[in-house]
C-alpha cells in the first residue's frame, strides 16, 4: 500500500474511558501502521502539551497532532499553526457559566480552570471513579493562551449558552453532555489540511477514525472514514463504517483487517 495519512480522535475511539487506558492491542497496530511507512496523527479536542495529555503522547508516538479541534498544528514539536480564544469573548462565557451555574473554562499547562469545578469533579468522580486535579480561578484564563473552552452542561444548556453568544462556536460530545467551545468556525479537518503541505498527501491519501461531532468534518472529507460502534449516531450515519467499539478494539480490528 502507498504511504497514507491515518487520522485518531483519541478519546472514545483509542482511549476507553471505562478503564482510561489505551489497549496494548490498539499500540501495537498503530506501530505497525508506522513501520508499514504510513503518516500517524492524532487528532483531538485536547492540548497534549498539557500535563493530563501528555502521556498519551508517549503511548501512541504520532507523527504529527492536530490539537484543541484543528486550532494547533505540531510536527515533532514544531508548531505549524495556532489560534487562541479571543479574550473579550472568553470573559463573555465565564460570566455567562458563574451567573447560569454552568461549568466552563479549560485545562491548560498549570492547571484547571473552571467556573463551578464542583460539576466537572463530580462527574469524573462518577466516570473514572477518581478526580485528582487542582482547580484554580477561571478568569486567571483570561491572562493566558487559550485555544478553545470546554463546557460540562445538557445539550440545552450549551444551546442556550450558544443562542446567547452566537460568536461561539461548538462540538457537542459523545453523548450530548458536554462540548468544546472555540471562537471561530474551525474543525480537525483544517487543521489536517495543513499537515497535507508538509507530506505532500490529499484527503485521497487519508483515513479517518472517530466517535463524536469534531470528527465529523474529517471523517466526511477522508478517502475512508470509520466510526466506532459507540460513537455519536450523526456521525455513524456520515461514516464509510462502523466498526466495533472502543472496548471492542475497534481500531485495532479494522487497522489489522484492511490495512495490514
Amino acid at each position: 500500500m502507498e504511504r497514507k495519512m491515518f487520522c485518531f480522535d483519541l478519546d472514545n475511539t483509542l482511549l476507553n474511558h471505562k478503564k482510561y487506558e489505551i489497549s496494548e492491542r490498539i499500540i501495537h497496530a498503530l506501530d505497525a501502521l508506522k513501520k508499514a511507512g504510513h503518516i500517524i496523527v492524532l487528532a483531538s479536542g485536547r492540548d497534549f502539551d498539557t500535563p493530563n495529555s501528555q502521556p498519551f503522547i508517549e503511548m501512541v508516538n504520532p507523527d504529527a497532532v492536530v490539537h484543541a479541534n484543528g486550532l494547533k498544528v505540531t510536527i515533532n514539536q514544531q508548531l505549524l499553526y495556532e489560534h487562541y480564544f479571543n479574550q473579550d469573548l472568553m470573559k463573555q462565557v465565564l460570566d455567562y457559566g458563574v451567573e447560569h451555574n454552568l461549568c466552563v473554562g479549560a485545562s491548560i499547562e498549570g492547571g484547571e480552570y473552571y467556573t463551578h469545578y464542583e460539576i466537572i469533579r463530580e462527574f469524573e468522580m462518577k466516570m473514572y471513579g477518581f478526580c485528582n486535579k487542582i482547580y484554580h480561578d477561571p478568569y486567571q484564563l483570561l491572562n493566558r493562551k487559550v485555544h478553545s473552552l470546554h463546557i460540562v452542561a445538557d445539550k440545552e444548556d450549551i444551546l442556550t449558552l450558544a443562542k446567547m453568544l452566537p460568536q461561539i462556536h461548538y462540538f457537542l460530545f459523545n453523548g450530548n453532555f458536554g462540548a468544546d467551545l472555540m471562537d471561530l468556525q474551525w474543525s480537525k479537518a483544517e487543521g489536517i489540511e495543513i499537515l497535507f503541505g508538509h507530506y505532500h498527501l490529499t484527503w485521497e491519501d487519508t483515513i479517518c477514525f472517530g466517535d463524536s461531532m469534531n470528527d465529523l468534518s474529517m471523517i466526511q472529507k477522508a478517502k475512508r472514514g470509520f466510526a466506532v460502534e459507540n460513537g455519536t449516531q450523526a456521525l455513524k450515519d456520515a461514516a464509510d463504517m462502523i466498526i466495533k467499539s472502543v472496548e471492542d478494539d475497534g481500531v485495532a480490528l479494522a487497522i489489522e483487517n484492511y490495512f495490514l
